[in-house]
């Protein structure tokens, strides 16, 4: 037996009717949507199966329409757009300015210790992965043909690249992600 709140769809919250259906979605949009999903996984409300189905869906979304559908049974959350990066207003006077340098270093100070935690978090699998290669190499076929340089030297640049920018010097405000540090 079904109850009649079942079948009944519930009204769209306010927030997700602000524009027509039928119009394109921006990637903007998009990215809003997928942040609105990842608040509903952290509170509980979807599985981590259903979130990785519904960004999915969020992504290949074209018209707002198609963004309320994947977030039709989901509460409304506001979530905020990230925050655009702008240069606080100089302060008058000179223990304030003081204190805004201090603060700004002790922020690129944190961003570039989790820049080179990921490297090493990257470094890591990478070394795993080929070790896991070149033992599958060894019981396959060794001696013959070592294809496992391919790998190594495709995902090698990668990290050699990531290597580069978490190590490089540019650690001006423009290098910091948007939504960095508003946890």
């Amino acid at each position: 037996m079904s109850t009649p709140s079942e079948h009944t769809p519930r009204p769209e919250p306010p927030s997700r009717l602000t524009r027509p259906a039928h119009l394109r979605a921006s990637d903007e949009d998009r990215r809003r949507a997928v942040a609105e999903l990842q608040e509903h996984f952290v509170a509980g409300r979807v599985t981590s199966e259903e979130l990785s189905q519904r960004v999915e869906q969020e992504l290949a979304a074209k018209t707002f329409g198609d963004l309320a559908l994947v977030l039709h049974d989901l509460p409304a959350n506001d979530v905020a757009p990230p925050p655009a990066l702008e240069p606080a207003p100089p302060a008058e006077d000179r223990a304030t300015r003081r204190e805004q340098r201090r603060e700004r270093r002790r922020e690129r100070r944190r961003y570039s210790r989790h820049r080179r935690g990921s490297l090493r978090a990257h470094v890591l699998s990478y070394a795993l992965v080929m070790v896991l290669l070149v033992a599958i190499w060894l019981l396959t076929s060794p001696g013959q043909y070592f294809w496992p340089i391919w790998p190594m030297l495709g995902w090698g640049i990668g990290l050699a690249s990531h290597a580069v920018a978490a190590w490089s010097r540019r650690d001006d405000e423009q290098s910091l992600p948007p939504a960095y540090g508003t946890q």
